[in-house]
This record gives C-alpha cells, structure tokens and sequence, in this order.
C-alpha cells in the first residue's frame, strides 16, 4: 500500500482518472505478468499438475484460470480427498501476486477517499481511525473465531476445519490467504504514504 501509493498517489492527483489508471494498470501488471506466467509454466510440469489433464481435467482448468487471471487466491477451492487448496499447486507462492492484483483493482476505487485527505492533520485522523477500528475488528474475530468457522461451515462447499488441516483450512484462507483481510494492511500502507508526502517536504 506504501510503496503503491508513494509511486502513483501524484499521478492520480494530476492526471485525468482513466489515463492515470490505464498508466497505473500497466506499469504493475507489466512487472508482474511475464514472471508469473513463466512460473506457472515451469511449475505445471515441475508439480506434475499436467498430469490432471485425464482424472482431473475441470480442476487443470480452473487452476490454469486462476493464474492467468491472478485471481486464484480470490476464492475458496478445496480438492482431492486430503483436503488440499487448489491455489497450493503448481505455483503456490502465487497466491501473493494474485492478493497483490486484487489490491491494485481495490486502490482504483480507494484513490479517490485518499486524495480526499488533503490535510496532514485530516490523514493522521483517519489512519489512527482506521487503525484502531481494523485492530478491534481482527481483535473480535479472534475471540469468535469458533464461531467464524461454524457459521462458514454452512455455507462453503467442501469446508476444511483447522483440526482436519491447518493448511488448507477456511479460518487460515480468510485470515492469510485472502484479499478481504489483507485489504486494510493496504489502506493502512496507502494512509502512511499519504502522510509522509504531506510531510516529506518539512525541515
């Protein structure tokens, strides 16, 4: 979220929106695309993934869409009968760049309350906000975290519980894997970054 918005905050301030975004969109996903794809590639083979082509034919496609959409990590999907991520194959490390897509996306939206905060003063007031509202609700979360997991077990197919696998379980997806927690480590970064550039140019 720093280093997102300490790059690109000025250029969205003084650009026209669309051509900011089309700039923006094309600078992160240029640094990110051809490495991931050659990843995938090398690990399809090296992971013996290829080898779903005649069992598992839907999951070789749904993973191979997921990274050429770097949206795998975007959604819950549980295979084989050990209870496994489909993400966690072929090239698992990607799950990070597929967070890192989404956070491009969210901050094409965000960028507008950002360079609301016009003010150091207006910026220091929402990131102590923010921040102290995201460490309460993580703070609940942790408290009812039982209880996360019985009202998900009702409703996501093929749920994993933390006894029957920490590592592919839906408590540990949502709370690490997921976009929709790491969501405010992005807004907190791009708030922090906010903050310094309106205060970098002090003595």
């Amino acid at each position: 979220g720093f280093v997102i918005h300490y790059n690109y905050g000025k250029l969205f301030a003084t650009m026209r929106f669309r051509w900011a975004a089309a700039q923006f969109l094309g600078a992160r996903v240029a640094r990110l695309y051809p490495l991931l794809l050659a990843c995938v590639a090398v690990g399809l083979i090296v992971d013996h993934t290829l080898q779903w082509v005649h069992p598992h034919p839907v999951w070789l496609l749904k993973l191979v869409g997921g990274f050429l959409t770097m949206t795998q990590s975007w959604f819950y999907v549980i295979i084989f009968d050990d209870n496994r991520l489909l993400m966690n194959n072929a090239f698992g490390l990607g799950w990070s760049i597929s967070t890192e897509f989404f956070f491009y996306l969210a901050y094409l939206g965000l960028i507008f309350l950002f360079l609301q905060l016009r003010t150091r003063r207006a910026t220091a007031i929402a990131w102590v906000v923010f921040a102290a509202a995201a460490f309460s609700f993580f703070l609940e979360c942790k408290i009812h975290v039982a209880g996360i997991g019985a009202l998900a077990q009702q409703y996501v197919p093929n749920y994993v519980s933390s006894e029957q696998n920490q590592a592919s379980s839906f408590i540990r997806w949502l709370f690490y894997y997921s976009r929709y927690s790491r969501i405010c480590e992005l807004i907190l970064g791009c708030l922090t970054a906010q903050l310094y550039l309106q205060t970098s140019d002090r003595p």
